[in-house]
Order: C-alpha cells, then structure tokens, then sequence
C-alpha cells in the first residue's frame, strides 16, 4: 500500500482510529497511556518489549478488534516483532531514543521498519500514513524518509562452545570469564564478520564464580542465558539457580513468586514486579531445556505461572 508523510499532530485530540503512538521506553508508553485516556475517549492498547510474547499478543488482538473499544495503539519499535496490526497511521512522539548508552536520533532503517507498519498490504488501510507531534520532528522524519537504507554488510557471530573450551583447555589456570575476555581482546575476523556483544556473558561469568563446584558445562550454559545482567534482582536469581545445578535440585524460591498471588497490577511498580518475574521464569524454563528438567524440577509450575502472568 502507499505510505505518505502527514502534518504534525500537534495534540492527541486529532487522534482517530488506527492510530499507533511511537515511544521508546516503558515509562513513556504507559505515561502516554495515562494521558490519552484522561484528555481524550479513547482507550489504549499498548505493545513494548519488556511484556511476556503472550501478552503483547493480546494486547494486539484487542487494538485488531474494532469491536472492544481499544482504538489506539501505543508502542515501542517492539511493533516491528512479528505482530500482525491494523494500523492506518504511525505518529512518533519523538525522533531519538536511548540506546542503552546515549540518546541518539533514530535511523533511516528504524524510521521506515516502524512506519512501515502503516497501511500493510491486508489490513483495512489502504493507505499509510506517518507523522509526529511537532513540525520539526515532521521534518526530520522527511529528510530520513528521502534517504536509501544502509544495506548490511556484516554478520554477528560469537564464539561456540566447542572453542571456548578448546582455549580453557590450553589455559586451564584461566576461569570462563578471563577466557571470554580473551576472546573479546584478541579475536580476528574477517571484514564480513563482526563478534557479538561480550561484556554481558563476561559479567555473568564473573558472577558465578563465587559458586561452588558448577561444572564447566553449566558455566557454559549460564553465560549464554537471557539474562539482563544491568538487573541485580535478576543476577541474584541467577546464582541462586546455579548454587542449585551442582545438587542436581533448582527450585523456584518461594518469595519470587509471592507477586504474582496478588493478582493484576494495580500500579506501575506492580507492573514492573510482574515484568521481571516473567523474565526470571523465562530464564528457569530456559535453563531447564539446556541442563534437564530433571534438575529444575518447577519447570512446569514455572510455565504455568508465565501463562498466568500472560
């Protein structure tokens, strides 16, 4: 379908049905949420990356439905991740986002990948549109649409097991953590190829160092895991399922699950309870499919509860 760049919003009562606000942090969709719901009739679906997959699809569904009463949508870039949505126009409310390091001004490639979700090909839209809050950021948006994307020129790749092991067993006196500085230092590729981020499974590995007889294997296995190490609730309930891996017994502590009793969030810091309990199950049924369901013997009360969060 066709795509067209729109004027200024200016505010959100001009909104309509279809639309989806762009945001690019939690607090700011949810503040955004608030705020359209109070100044306006509408009421909001939201979409970001930190809800559990399950969530985000219902979340969809209900924007999808014109019968439940949820117009508009308010999303981060996680719209962009296999969701199928009913959007006739993307209205960013800003142009630059924090990429863990620095605000930066968004990308061409992120300016369309996000816009492009305007007016797709079987949706009832047959035509697209894409706009901000104000006429600068409008223009800013233009002068990125004119430009061609930056094609990809290299690939990700990380070291595998098999030769992290191979060095640890021409350096034995090193532990898994010097041995993954070592291949962050002094790893040569070709100019196709690029390592991927190592500081996070150097900082995990570091982290259980300080637990008893886990075994290479398991070392392995933790460094890989989906773990937000910036999180210390989150690196706590990791050495906690490692200091049961060498007793072949991890269970679920008791006091992580305490949140999820209390039912639907009631505010934001129930809300963020909840986010992060999703991701130290997933981290469980994670672990659970890579050393043996055998040894985390919650896995399946863990699923049960990632479907109850959902």
């Amino acid at each position: 379908t066709d795509l067209s760049l729109s004027p200024p919003l200016k505010n959100f009562t001009k909104l309509r049905r279809g639309d989806a606000v762009i945001a690019f942090s939690r607090k700011r969709i949810i503040k955004l949420k608030r705020l359209i719901e109070e100044k306006t009739d509408w009421k909001c679906a939201v979409v970001y990356g930190a809800l559990p997959p399950e969530t985000r699809k219902k979340q969809a569904l209900l924007f999808n439905d014109p019968s439940s009463g949820y117009d508009i949508l308010i999303a981060s870039d996680a719209i962009g991740m296999g969701l199928n949505l009913n959007i006739g126009r993307v209205i960013f409310s800003a142009v630059e986002k924090f990429d863990g390091e620095a605000f930066r001004s968004l990308t061409t490639s992120e300016v369309k990948q996000i816009g492009g979700r305007a007016g797709r090909y079987g949706t009832e839209f047959s035509e697209g549109y894409v706009t901000a809050m104000d006429k600068n950021d409008v223009k800013h948006l233009k002068a990125l649409w004119k430009n061609d994307i930056t094609p990809i020129k290299k690939a990700c790749v990380q070291p595998p097991n098999f030769l992290i092991t191979t060095v640890s067993n021409l350096r034995p006196d090193k532990s898994l953590s010097k041995i993954l500085q070592f291949f962050k230092d002094h790893v040569v590729l070709s100019e196709s190829y690029f390592l991927t981020e190592m500081d996070s499974r150097i900082h995990i590995a570091e982290s259980l160092e300080e637990v008893p007889d886990l075994s290479w294997s398991d070392q392995l296995y933790f460094q890989a895991a989906p773990i937000f190490t910036r999180d210390p609730e989150v690196m706590e309930a990791a050495r906690h399922f490692a200091r049961g891996c060498p007793k072949n017994l991890v269970e679920l502590p008791r006091e992580m699950l305490s949140c999820a009793k209390k039912g639907p969030p009631r505010n934001d810091e129930d809300l963020l309870k909840l986010e992060r309990l999703y991701k130290l199950l997933e981290i469980y049924v994670w672990l659970s499919q890579k050393i043996g369901e055998e040894v985390f013997v919650d896995v399946e009360l863990a699923r049960d509860m990632m479907e109850n969060i959902s």
